[in-house]
């Protein structure tokens, strides 16, 4: 067995060694673009001696005049051999190795042609110089190197290939198609790209914060509209529950209204629910950021969040129900046929139901659930748009006038537990617990079919087993409402008048109030269950959608 020496002479050849995990040399000459090692690994050589390595750097297997190029060449001073390590070539490189009982040579894989042969000389192989011969030597000139297999870093090849993603890069270097001299990775920052092509940065899904009800409240401002609901508004801002996603929507004329509507909103949580809102998510829009607004959050304790400008993901949660809201409520008036004057009502009732229906992001719970701790009913559900049919025998002048009126659904009441129910004629909205429904007409798209008394429900509907707490809906300036309510209970007054013009009248597009008794999974409700409206209150400050809240 021959065992290197470190006082053999000569240093000119390469020793092909498969026991070395990477080249090294003790010639300093042999490697350029040196850097000085930081490393803690030593050389430990066959008499068992450990040398220290100062440097790294690229150096070049030479072979009748052509080269080879080195990668991660240590520099070990105290060497007196040049060690050509099989693997590192083998890895870096598109080169095999081939050993036989006199002599050793690298191939190219691809070609199968050799690229540099070398001999056995003293129990050891050595390649290169004058020990080492080139085939076809014509082919590995330095140009031919220069052009395929010049061994540069990945940044090279990412500036040569135009700049693509570093996968691109590293998939290359895998299939031997380039040879990068350093490992692959995007912890480098390539100046041009960001210049070039800068992006968002993606947003990583996350567990909800909020521990509990109105932990956070997550709000966005809607509008304008591109024209006014019949109710004159143009604007709606809601505000969502994290934890339960339980949602309330506020009708506005302008912008400026949205102060007083949180301030409702804010009162209404503290005074049913016993609790304060903790964190109020945001947008940066002027409503949100005014001085009136950020010193009334403050006195509360109230910590307020923004999202940062131009990223709307941040207040995703909002922009997300936003599109839930419009989509819903735009199709149920396409479906019916009902004018946009009324995508107020259709909106409002679009909250109603995305309440009431399973969420993905709530494991397939409703936030009605999530929100009282029990499953919603549906069977008083009807379709939007649709013809109805709502009792007012109690309002006749007389015996023989009629006891009903051909209306249109436009959703549920907000004080009372029926239906709202609206008289193309003159405009006015009934609310009554028993109406019959017609599901299969829809009279704004088949005016004709008004009168036609096909496809009625067979029973009046009753509310007595609806215990749900309904929604409610901002709404303001009650004595200018075209809208009239008919209260299945009529006042004296009401009786005497015997006259719609004297009835009661509600401005509100609505969605019906749930019960006063309901009570959310973790919180107590405490409140009024009366149904009576006040011909002069001011509604404007009643949420659209109020399942767990009756302000």
């Amino acid at each position: 067995m021959t065992a290197l020496s470190l006082d053999d002479g000569n240093n000119a050849e390469w020793l092909a060694d498969s026991g070395a995990s990477s080249h090294m040399t003790g010639d300093a000459g042999k490697i350029s673009n040196k850097s000085i090692y930081h490393g803690s690994d030593l050389v430990i050589i066959g008499n068992g001696k450990s040398l220290p390595i100062t440097h790294t750097g690229q150096g070049n297997l030479v072979v009748d005049g052509s080269y080879i190029p080195l990668s991660k060449v240590l520099y070990v001073p105290q060497l007196k051999k040049n060690l050509l390590s099989v693997s590192q070539i083998t890895t870096d490189l598109p080169y095999t190795f081939e050993f036989s009982s006199s002599s050793c040579c690298l191939k190219d894989r691809r070609t199968g042609k050799t690229v540099a042969q070398g001999s056995k000389k003293d129990g050891v192989y050595v390649i290169g110089d004058s020990n080492g011969t080139v085939k076809d030597s014509s082919h590995f000139h330095e140009a031919f190197f220069s052009s395929r297999f010049r061994h540069v870093s990945a940044d090279f090849w990412h500036s040569r290939l135009g700049h693509p993603h570093f996968g691109v890069i590293k998939y290359l270097q895998q299939n031997n198609l380039i040879d990068v001299s350093s490992s692959v990775s995007q912890s480098t920052i390539c100046h041009s790209c960001q210049l070039g092509k800068a992006c968002k940065l993606p947003f990583l899904e996350r567990d909800n914060s909020a521990m509990e009800v109105f932990g956070k409240i997550h709000s966005d401002l809607w509008g304008p509209a591109p024209i006014a609901s019949h109710l004159g508004y143009r604007y709606y801002v809601i505000f969502i529950d994290e934890w339960s996603r339980f949602t309330w929507l506020y009708p506005l004329k302008c912008k400026s209204e949205f102060f007083d509507c949180f301030d409702h909103f804010r009162t209404f949580v503290e005074t049913q629910f016993n609790t304060r809102i903790k964190i109020f998510q945001s947008d940066m829009g002027g409503e949100y950021t005014s001085s009136k607004f950020t010193q009334l959050l403050g006195s509360l304790g109230i910590k307020q969040q923004f999202s940062c400008a131009h990223t709307k993901q941040q207040n995703g949660m909002a922009e997300r129900k936003h599109r839930n809201i419009t989509e819903l409520g735009l199709t149920m008036l396409f479906h019916s046929g009902v004018p946009k004057r009324f995508w107020f009502e259709a909106f409002s009732n679009a909250v109603f139901l995305i309440n009431r229906l399973p969420s993905s992001s709530l494991n397939m719970d409703s936030p009605y659930l999530k929100f009282f701790g029990r499953q919603p009913k549906y069977d008083f559900l009807r379709i939007f748009g649709c013809r109805c049919f709502p009792y007012l025998r109690d309002y006749a002048k007389d015996k023989l006038e009629l006891r009903s009126l051909p209306c249109i659904f436009l959703g549920y009441s907000i004080h009372h537990k029926g239906y709202r129910c609206m008289y193309p004629g003159t405009g006015k909205i009934f609310v009554s617990r028993h109406v019959c429904f017609d599901e299969q007409y829809f009279p704004y798209k088949n005016p004709a079919k008004l009168y036609d008394g096909h496809g009625l429900t067979p029973d009046l509907i009753s509310f007595d087993e609806w215990t749900e707490l309904h929604d409610s809906h901002c709404q303001k300036s009650v004595e200018h409402s075209p809208s009239t309510i008919v209260d299945d209970q009529p006042t004296t007054h009401e009786q005497n008048a015997g006259h719609s013009q004297d009835i009661l009248i509600q401005s509100c597009a609505g969605t019906p109030l749930d019960t006063a008794q309901e009570q959310p999974a973790v919180n107590h409700i405490s409140s009024d269950s009366s149904t009576h409206i006040d011909q002069h209150e001011d509604v404007n400050n009643v949420p659209l959608e109020t399942d767990p809240c009756m302000p």
